[in-house]
């Protein structure tokens, strides 16, 4: 999910993530990436993180299933991550050194 609202929103506001267990998401470390493309990145506290985590969820499954269940959402992200956001993740990245 922080990959997508970094990606493809104006928001520099994030989920605490908890390392994931799927090979394909973790070649990639996003907190690295965050900070070395945007120094305004934060996260949010992990007193509301789950709360609102949960309510977007609900926001965006009204929006793409016409259903109030987060779930919907959720399981959605765990289908999409292994494949295509880490292919994203990838796609997106390009580095450059100065020597």
């Amino acid at each position: 999910m922080n990959w997508l609202l970094f990606k493809y929103t104006a928001l520099r506001e994030f989920y605490p993530q908890p390392i994931g267990r799927n090979a394909d998401i973790i070649q990639y470390e996003l907190n690295t990436i965050f900070n070395l493309v945007d120094d305004n990145v934060v996260y949010k506290s992990h007193r509301i993180a789950y709360h609102d985590y949960c309510q977007l969820m609900k926001i965006l499954s009204i929006e793409v299933y016409g259903k109030k269940e987060p779930y919907w959402m959720e399981m959605l992200l765990f289908i999409l991550a292994p494949k295509y956001i880490a292919a994203d993740v990838k796609n997106s990245l390009s580095i450059s050194l100065k020597c």
